[in-house]
Order: structure tokens, then sequence, then C-alpha cells
């Protein structure tokens, strides 16, 4: 015999399933986000891998490219990742777009995202003196700008450190400042640059900001460093054995 209870409840409860279905869209598995640098990682640290590189857009994966020992078979490594990345991430690969290169070249030290270890600036008679040491691994490079008294050190700051990762990258006129600016929100002060990247097809502009708790040099330093960072890709150098 029909509950006409049980029956108004289910009915009651499918259409609040109907309702809920058309206010939020469900992200299936297939469509989750990822960082990129999290996949790398992930591969770098299997035995045998020199060097990785994943190639994404905003379809997903389009390309993987390893670089690996000699004694280990393609078939096992590829097998290994697409495991690796099903388990972890829950991402399903092609094997198709994967591409592997086999070298017996040992591989130095992964150099990470480079990082400020110091700024100090300096006024002399006629100058404003800015210095920035810019450390990258075990390598150590200075940035530097000079301008004249009574120049804003916000600005000092930032081309500093623009100087110290053109050394780091080992090109020039690679970065230009548009501008860099001591803010507040919500009473705490703010440095927010804008820079733009000479890229060979195109120019792009970035912005990054940093809290400015005591000098506003190292602030802007710091808020250049973050818009330039996404520019910095990390990559593995061989050296001959």
């Amino acid at each position: 015999m029909n509950n006409p209870s049980l029956q108004s409840a289910s009915a009651t409860s499918a259409k609040i399933v109907a309702i809920a279905a058309k206010t939020f869209s469900v992200v299936r598995p297939e469509e989750r986000f990822f960082v990129i640098t999290d996949l790398e990682d992930a591969i770098a640290q299997l035995p045998k891998v020199h060097g990785v590189r994943v190639v994404a857009s905003e379809n997903g994966i389009d390309e993987i490219h390893i670089i690996s020992a000699k004694d280990i078979p393609p078939k096992t490594l590829v097998r290994d990742i697409i495991s690796l990345l099903f388990v972890r991430f829950v991402v399903r690969l092609d094997r198709r777009i994967l591409s592997i290169v086999q070298s017996d070249e040992a591989p130095r030290a992964q150099v990470g995202r480079p990082i400020i270890a110091n700024v100090v600036q300096k006024q002399t008679d006629s100058t404003l003196d800015t210095r920035v040491e810019l450390r990258s691994g075990q390598q150590l490079v200075v940035g530097s700008s000079s301008a004249p008294i009574g120049a804003d050190n916000v600005h000092g700051g930032a081309l500093a450190l623009i100087n110290a990762v053109e050394n780091l990258i080992g090109r020039r006129q690679v970065i230009d400042l548009s501008d860099a600016k001591l803010m507040e929100l919500t009473g705490r002060p703010l440095v927010v640059v804008l820079v733009t990247w000479h890229g060979a097809r195109a120019d792009e502009s970035f912005v990054g900001s940093a809290l400015s708790e005591g000098s506003p040099a190292a602030a802007a330093a710091r808020a250049t460093l973050d818009a330039i960072n996404r520019k910095l890709i990390r990559l593995p150098i061989f050296v001959e054995t």
C-alpha cells in the first residue's frame, strides 16, 4: 500500500534536487583545475627522470616532455607517469602526448625561482643608490639603480630588481618599469608595480604587489619580482659526464 506521506516527501526531494541542478553547475573530474608545476614536480621525483616540462592549454594537457636516463625502458616510464598522475591528481593521460628523450648526461641541481636576499638603499651627496641581491639556487646576482636626490625610492627598488633579473637571464632591455606606486589599503602601506616584458612576438604587461612594512624600496623590489616571477621558467641544466 502506497504511503501518501512518503510519496510527498519523495516528490519534495526530487524538486529540491532539480532546483539545485539548475542553480549550480557540477564540475566533472575531467574539468578540475591543476597547477602545472605540481605535475612537473611529481614527475621529476620519479627515478631516472632528469627533467620534465608540461605544456598545457585551456583544453588540458597537450604535451609532456621528459629527459630520462638510458637504463629505464621508455614504455615503463610512460606507464609510471600515467599511473602517477592518475593516482595523485586523478588526471587521465593519452600516452601519445608523452615524449621521452634518453640521455646519460647527469643533470645539475634544478634551479628554483629566484628570491630576494637583500635590498640596500643609500643616499650620497648627489644620488640615491639602490642595490638588490637576488639568489637563485647557489647563484647570487646583483642589480642596481641610481637616481638624482629627491627621486622616488619606490622606483629605485623596482629598477634595481629589474636590473638583477636581467643579469640573471643574461639579457638587457627585456623589462621596462611602467609605474610603481606606494598606496594604502585599509590603512596598510602597499606597493603596486606595473611592468612590461618585451617578448619576441608581443609585449606583455604584469602587475605585482607587496606590503611595505619597513623599507618602501624593499617592498617595491618584492612587488616587481611578484610580477616578473611568472615569466621565469625553471629548467634543468645538463653537463657532460
